[in-house]
């Protein structure tokens, strides 16, 4: 977890970045697939994930607090009670900075064609697999494979 808090202090940029998606997610077990817009935004020490309605909901990572907002409800709790969530604005951060240093701690680096394929190092990992693409210097798809076989896929909207 220290390592995690650390990671979080030290890639958080110092000026805000958003980024727009669309969000599509494959339920394996029940063989279902939904899609939601939203942007995510990296500041200094704050990161977000915000979903556009109807799916309306925000998730903030920021002073070892993930908060779940609807609205009708505020949920907050420790990076150690969401790991997973932590660890996964921190992959953000990585693939959408291109920094391969930092992926490289959690995942072997495999370039195929236009793809960069991410395997994690640890079976503990939330995730069995992420595959990226990039036009030029601007992320363009983000595929997250879960070990259940859903899947999550990314398609950047636009960076601003």
């Amino acid at each position: 977890m220290i390592r995690t808090l650390f990671l979080l202090a030290v890639f958080m940029p110092l000026f805000a970045e958003k980024i727009e998606f669309l969000e599509t997610r494959y339920i394996e077990a029940l063989n279902e697939k939904t899609v939601r817009a939203g942007e995510i935004e990296f500041e200094a020490n704050k990161a977000s994930i915000r979903y556009f309605p109807p799916h309306e909901r925000k998730i903030t990572l920021e002073n070892n607090t993930v908060t779940t907002q609807t609205k009708d409800l505020i949920v907050q709790k420790s990076v150690k009670e969401e790991q997973n969530t932590a660890y996964m604005f921190i992959i953000f951060k990585a693939v959408f900075e291109n920094d391969e240093t930092e992926l490289g701690k959690f995942f072997k680096i495999t370039k195929e064609d236009a793809d960069v394929v991410l395997t994690p190092l640890s079976t503990s990992a939330p995730v069995s697999k992420i595959i990226y693409s990039r036009d030029k210097d601007k992320i363009k798809k983000i595929e997250i494979f879960l070990w259940d076989d859903s899947r999550i896929i990314i398609d950047v909207v636009k960076k601003r």
